[in-house]
């Protein structure tokens, strides 16, 4: 048990991880590349697919509330299996399991095509659909970014998560843009069918990957390593108060992008490819603040960087609420996508950097959970929204957000302090 403060740069008993052979600054291995590959392609069609389900949906209903809880659809497998993932990925081979979830999501992207190729889509299809494609991003947490962190030394743990966002996050300009047009132009049926592709090449390279640490037997069943790595959390007051500031962003900042669809169609009055391009712009900004962040990879400021851009994200959402103009909603876009960057490559880090090398995989299970809250504000937002209109429910949903980012850097004043590095070894 920790002393209740982790402001250490190892862990002792820990041997620094060394850069795999063939790659002395271990961040271009293969390994790495295929996974980053995989997860920036992946999270392409997941950012497509959520774009093209949105405008489907409030075109078809004309309720907010109908295109939020598709999002929440889509995050509520995090809240309900991520811990269970990531204790289950302590005992199996990791890369199968992040196989079949890929299988799967296939799978039901070939199914839904064929349901509205033939015209017979209900919104319960897309709704189940949105579930199991929330599935595949339950493991990418647990599985997919510990399978990553292993392929690289400590010492450019920061600098691969930076890349790892760059890609997989940087779609999010890609994404939409390319949702939005595949939706006003080819139609339903072939946007799952391009997504059911992506999926399966997906596949096909993650089958070839040969980076996998062998199953450890464990203790007890997997509920008890679950509860275990609940109990190693409570000592742990930095990794803590990180997770709570991961509560706030998907809860109070991240719910707003949902709105988005409905701010366009309703507000500004934009067409499906137009609402995707304005979507695409806050990729823009990841893109650009990934760049930044890789650049400057080696900073003692990660958890202020990580605050700073969950804030910054915010308080977008609250910009975004009171912008008329098309031009005024893509900056302010720009600026939530770089605000989303510093959140996004810290979180991973600060987890990995925080937890002793045995409880990584079990707290990135956490952090799913921790994002898997976001259904929560989903839903408080679309609520508002029907009630109150769009832009009124970004508003309150900024503020509360505001004054509950407050509240965590009262509680937990670690989270701004400067973050250790690990020595070189």
């Amino acid at each position: 048990m920790s002393s209740g403060t982790t402001d250490r740069p190892t862990h002792a008993g820990s041997p620094p991880r060394r850069a795999p052979p063939g790659d002395p600054g271990g961040l271009f291995t293969l390994p790495v590349v295929v996974l980053v590959g995989s997860g920036g392609l992946t999270s392409t069609m997941r950012w497509l697919e959520m774009l093209a389900l949105g405008v489907f949906v409030f075109d078809r209903t004309g309720s907010a509330l109908m295109v939020a809880l598709m999002g929440v659809l889509r995050m509520l497998p995090l809240a309900l299996f991520g811990v269970f993932l990531g204790a289950t990925a302590e005992r199996v081979q990791r890369v199968p399991l992040l196989a079949a979830g890929l299988g799967a999501a296939a799978f039901v992207a070939i199914a839904l095509g064929f349901l509205a190729e033939s015209g017979q889509i209900q919104i319960w299809h897309l709704a189940v659909g949105a579930f199991a494609g929330g599935l595949l991003w339950s493991t990418d947490f647990p599985v997919r970014r510990t399978l990553l962190s292993d392929a690289v030394p400590a010492t450019r743990l920061a600098e691969v998560m930076s890349l790892d966002v760059l890609i997989n996050n940087g779609s999010r300009m890609l994404g939409p843009t390319l949702g939005g047009v595949v939706l006003q132009y080819v139609g339903l049926a072939g946007t799952f069918y391009l997504v059911a592709a992506a999926y399966l090449a997906s596949l096909v390279a993650v089958l070839l990957l040969r980076l996998d640490a062998p199953p450890k037997p464990g203790r007890g069943s997997v509920l008890v390593s679950m509860v275990e790595g609940l109990r190693y959390l409570r000592g742990e007051r930095t990794l803590t108060g990180v997770l709570v500031v991961t509560v706030i962003f998907n809860v109070f900042g991240w719910p707003f992008l949902s709105m988005v669809p409905v701010i366009g169609r309703e507000v500004l009055h934009l067409s499906a490819a137009e609402i995707g391009m304005l979507v695409g712009t806050e990729g823009a900004g990841v893109l650009l603040g990934a760049l930044a962040l890789m650049w400057f990879g080696t900073s003692t400021r990660l958890r202020q960087i990580y605050v700073f851009g969950c804030a910054t994200y915010v308080l977008c959402g609250l910009a975004m609420a009171s912008s008329t103009l098309v031009a005024l909603c893509a900056a302010t876009m720009l600026i939530a996508g770089a605000g989303g960057a510093c959140f996004a490559t810290m979180q991973s880090t600060l987890v990995m950097l925080l937890a002793a090398p045995h409880a990584r995989t079990r707290m990135m299970g956490v952090l799913a959970v921790c994002i898997g809250t976001a259904p929560i504000g989903m839903l408080h937002v679309g609520w508002l929204a029907d009630t109150l209109g769009a832009p009124m429910a970004m508003s309150v949903m900024a503020l509360e957000g505001v004054c509950a980012l407050a509240l965590c850097a009262r509680v937990w004043p670690e989270i701004l302090a400067r973050q250790p590095l690990p020595d070189a070894g």
